[in-house]
């Protein structure tokens, strides 16, 4: 079955080429690390960044419910989904792809990644 690409691809954005200075709390800067090999989020040693500076980071995107984040460089082939109530951003070396909200193509396009 054919479908157009706006049902199953919504956006692609990548993440700041950059690092922000680490802060003792606030979002999450979502790192490499923090994708497993086996498509899952792990934020059991996660790094953040200061609430000032939230909206620097997330210019591009902001990491959303359901986005599928997955790695470009270095560690290559990993993705993950990101999970309700997550508030970061994503760290360097990462991408995420967006599907529309409606879209029944989310499990299956990650599950294919």
């Amino acid at each position: 079955m054919r479908v157009p690409i706006e049902q199953v691809y919504q956006g692609l954005y990548d993440g700041p080429h950059a690092t922000p200075k680490p802060s003792e709390d606030g979002p999450v800067f979502l790192g490499i690390g923090n994708i497993t090999e086996s498509g899952q989020l792990d934020l059991s040693s996660i790094r953040h960044i200061a609430e000032a500076e939230f909206q620097t980071w997330t210019r591009r995107v902001t990491p959303e419910a359901g986005d599928i984040v997955f790695t470009y460089e270095a560690t290559l082939n990993r993705y993950a989904m990101i999970p309700r109530n997550f508030r970061g951003c994503l760290g360097r070396r990462l991408a995420l792809i967006r599907m529309p909200p409606s879209s029944v193509y989310r499990n299956f396009l990650f599950l294919f990644l």
